[in-house]
């Protein structure tokens, strides 16, 4: 937005996003605010990214785990061992 309003940046907004930096919890430090932003975004893009590959790993050693056990039970049900 801030480039496509081809107008200068209002520097009223500079106490706003430094809130938002500080309750977001982002370790950026309010400089230029088109670079802040730009690099917040990119920290928040990087972190998303972590955790929806946490999730992943999560859930598939949970299915794996379950898998496991539904193996280990129809064995156990029709007189099979399985080591």
């Amino acid at each position: 937005m801030i480039f496509d309003s081809k107008q200068e940046f209002d520097q009223s907004y500079l106490p706003i996003i430094q809130s938002v930096i500080e309750e977001a919890g982002f370790p950026h430090k309010l400089g230029e605010p088109i670079s802040t932003i730009y690099s917040m975004k990119k920290a928040d893009h990087h972190w998303n990214r972590k955790l929806m590959e946490l999730e992943l790993t999560h859930r598939i050693k949970k299915w794996r785990l379950r898998n496991i056990r539904n193996i280990m039970s129809l064995a156990k049900l029709i007189g099979t061992e399985i080591k």
